[in-house]
């Protein structure tokens, strides 16, 4: 993950502009919708799980043998998701260090472990160019804000602390910093109120798909993760609609 988070316009504005003006005559917020019975709360889940489930890969699914691919692999598999892409994360990895939008090895002998760090600046201009969508990276103090750009028909993704999100206890100071990003495949309402109660995301940083396979976090605890507190960052993307997925995932 790279360090440098910060919001500003893409390099191509008028490209961009022109995807945003057919963004805005083509889109459809409607979201699959599904009453849920989750941890014994009635919930409406807003959001496709079960195919998202079908998407998720462990990230360093790449040639390159970078292992650092979170934002890389989390873009291959939510433009999947919805059908506006085919690309698998060795796709993105090899176009992104062509176009020297992701971190390199370092040292010597190099080091693979950070090598495809991406910020939010790279990722914009990766779903741009590569996949011809309109994104913007965003600020946000506020988990119903997350919520509502993703049942407005948005691909999200979050960048967090990947501390807060495995290892959740005895948190520093130090470790409420970005170092890591998931993709939100569903969010969770009460039933009867339409309270946010949580999301689920996809983390391809973990190996485990009983953990990192849509995994359910709480509005409350993503507060913390998600870095809300101190003013979160994500990635958003403009789906012009939300095709029938192709039958492979």
């Amino acid at each position: 993950m790279s360090d440098h988070v910060e919001a500003v316009q893409s390099s191509e504005p008028e490209a961009v502009g022109r995807m945003y003006d057919a963004f805005l005559e083509t889109a459809t917020a409607e979201m699959p919708r599904r009453p849920v019975k989750h941890e014994g709360r009635d919930l409406i889940q807003i959001g496709d799980v079960e195919r998202a489930a079908k998407i998720w890969e462990f990230q360093t699914n790449n040639e390159a043998g970078y292992q650092g691919t979170c934002v890389l692999a989390s873009i291959s598999q939510l433009t999947r998701l919805y059908g506006h892409s085919e690309h698998r994360e060795n796709d993105v990895v090899k176009w992104a260090i062509k176009e020297k939008l992701c971190d390199p090895p370092s040292g010597n002998p190099p080091n693979y472990e950070w090598a495809g760090g991406t910020n939010g600046l790279q990722a914009q201009e990766i779903v741009n160019r590569l996949l011809k969508l309109p994104a913007r990276p965003e600020h946000t103090n506020s988990v119903e804000q997350i919520a509502e750009r993703f049942e407005g028909g948005n691909g999200v993704i979050l960048f967090l602390s990947g501390k807060a999100l495995w290892e959740p206890n005895n948190l520093t100071p130090e470790d409420l910093k970005v170092t890591h990003a998931v993709s939100v495949v569903a969010v969770g309402r009460d039933e009867k109120t339409g309270n946010l109660d949580g999301f689920w995301i996809n983390d391809t940083g973990h190996s485990d798909p009983a953990i990192g396979k849509t995994r359910f976090i709480s509005a409350e605890d993503m507060k913390t993760i998600g870095l809300v507190k101190q003013g979160g960052y994500m990635l958003t993307i403009d789906f012009p609609s939300r095709p029938a997925p192709s039958p492979g995932v």
